[in-house]
Formats: C-alpha cells, sequence, structure tokens
C-alpha cells in the first residue's frame, strides 16, 4: 500500500452541496462538509466517506427524521407497532370507557303490538358507532340506559313497556327494521354475527311528563356486562330494540335513547 505523509494533507472545507475539488492520485486530502459534520477522505481518485457525524447517523430529532437513521428506524418501529391503530395498550391495566348514545324520533303511527320494532322513518339498524377501539376491536358492555320521552310532553303511560335490545357485530339489513312491524330477528343467517340481548325492565317515570327511563347495570337483571366484538372491518355493533310488551300509549313523535357503555380492549 502507498504511505502518505500526514503533513501533506490538504484539509477544506464547505457544504455537503459544494463540489469538492479534484486532487492529483498522489494526493491527501480531508474534506469536511460543516452543514453534516461528515468528513471525507481523498483515496487518489475520489472523496469517499471517513466519519459520519453523529447526527447523521443517528438523525436529528424531527418529525421526520432522515431516512436510515437510527431515529428514523425508531419512528418506523413506534408508528408501525406501538403507535398504529390497534388494541395494543401501553401502561394501561383496564379497558378504555366510552359511552355512545343513539336517538331516533320514533314513526309511533299506531298502537304497538308485542314484539313490535322500535324504529323512526328510515326504518335501518341502530348503528353503536365506535362501540370499539379500533375495527375488529372488542370488549363488553357495562350499562345500558333507555329514555322515551318528548320535550312538548308526553301522554301519560298508565302500563310502561318493557324493551329488548337485540345486538349484531354486522348490519341485519334483513331483519324486520320498521316501527310497528312484527320483529324476526335474529334471522338463520345472522346467527354468527348476533351477539345476545339486553333486557330492560318496564321503563319508570318519577312525576316527569317529558320522560320515561330504566337502565341495566351488572347489579341489575337485564343480561350486563354482554360481551361483544366487532367485524373485521367495522368498529360498530347494530341493535334492533324490540317492544316485550303491548303499547298502546306513544305519543307521535316522541324519541327514542338508548345509550351503551363500552369498556374496549
Amino acid at each position: 500500500m502507498t504511505v502518505k505523509i500526514d503533513g501533506l494533507i490538504k484539509y477544506y472545507q464547505g457544504l455537503s452541496t459544494d463540489t469538492k475539488p479534484s486532487l492529483g492520485s498522489a494526493d491527501n486530502g480531508l474534506f469536511k462538509e460543516t452543514n453534516s459534520g461528515d468528513e471525507y477522505a481523498w483515496n487518489g481518485s475520489a472523496w469517499v466517506i471517513k466519519n459520519h457525524s453523529l447526527s447523521s447517523r443517528v438523525g436529528e430529532v424531527q418529525s421526520s427524521p432522515t431516512a436510515y437513521t437510527l431515529l428514523a428506524r425508531l419512528k418506523d418501529l413506534l408508528t408501525g407497532v406501538v403507535l398504529a391503530t390497534s388494541e395494543n395498550h401501553i401502561g394501561k391495566t383496564s379497558g378504555i370507557i366510552v359511552p355512545v348514545a343513539v336517538t331516533k324520533v320514533l314513526v309511533a303511527s299506531g298502537d304497538y303490538a308485542q314484539y313490535d320494532v322500535l324504529n323512526n322513518s328510515d326504518a335501518g339498524a341502530w348503528v353503536f358507532d365506535g362501540a370499539a377501539r379500533a375495527n375488529g376491536g372488542k370488549g363488553y358492555i357495562t350499562k345500558a340506559r333507555i329514555i322515551y320521552g318528548k320535550a312538548s310532553g308526553l301522554t301519560a303511560v298508565a302500563s310502561p313497556p318493557r324493551v329488548s335490545l337485540l345486538l349484531f357485530k354486522t348490519n341485519p339489513s334483513t331483519s324486520m327494521l320498521t316501527d310497528n312491524g312484527l320483529n324476526t330477528a335474529p334471522l338463520f343467517t345472522d346467527w354468527d354475527n348476533y351477539l345476545g340481548m339486553i333486557d330492560f325492565p318496564a321503563w319508570e317515570n318519577l312525576n316527569s311528563s317529558q320522560s320515561y327511563t330504566q337502565k341495566c347495570t351488572p347489579s341489575l337483571p337485564g343480561g350486563i356486562p354482554l360481551s361483544y366484538e366487532c367485524a373485521s372491518d367495522d368498529d360498530a355493533i347494530y341493535g334492533i330494540p324490540v317492544l316485550r310488551d303491548v303499547f298502546t300509549e306513544e305519543t307521535a313523535g316522541a324519541s327514542l335513547m338508548i345509550k351503551l357503555t363500552f369498556e374496549q380492549y
């Protein structure tokens, strides 16, 4: 190998964007990039990297670190594994509590028979969006509330009805969903998607002229807690409220709200 004398080394400084000087085959030179900190040595025909600066190896702390640096690799790992939309929990020992409420104005065009569906004029399933943290997520329903009412006042209900909420992981769109229609769910084709039902006791009224309410909790009858799992491409679950009793004291234009509390995992 050719040994070069350090005393003849030609030192240069400049930016990484600068054109490095061309030296002879017998020359010995060093070029330091002042903006990157990298050092290059002349090998007799070309400049070759000698020492990477610490920042070029690790990467600068910024929102988009330089590709292939240590920080860039760490960001990819965090984004792809830890921070990705999934069911990962960092530092948590329990689920996340999320209440989701759905309110519909009932058609109430006539008296309700036993096992009639409660719905609005859109005649779609009751959709509890965000039941899971991510598509395909799962958890438990830990509380359920139902409120029937109207701001301008209700017809007094001498015999408040019981309501059951049938729940599904996918939309039971072929079941009876029309208000006042006789329930058909769960259909045979929905068995794999049927999650279970929540049974609300008869509504109660404590002298309110606007509302009748009821709830289900783990300490009360009704099927709570109820485990659930969403479809792989969805974070919602779907419901059909069905009357267990005849209801003939309906008020046209009254609303029904069902609020479920999800413990998401």
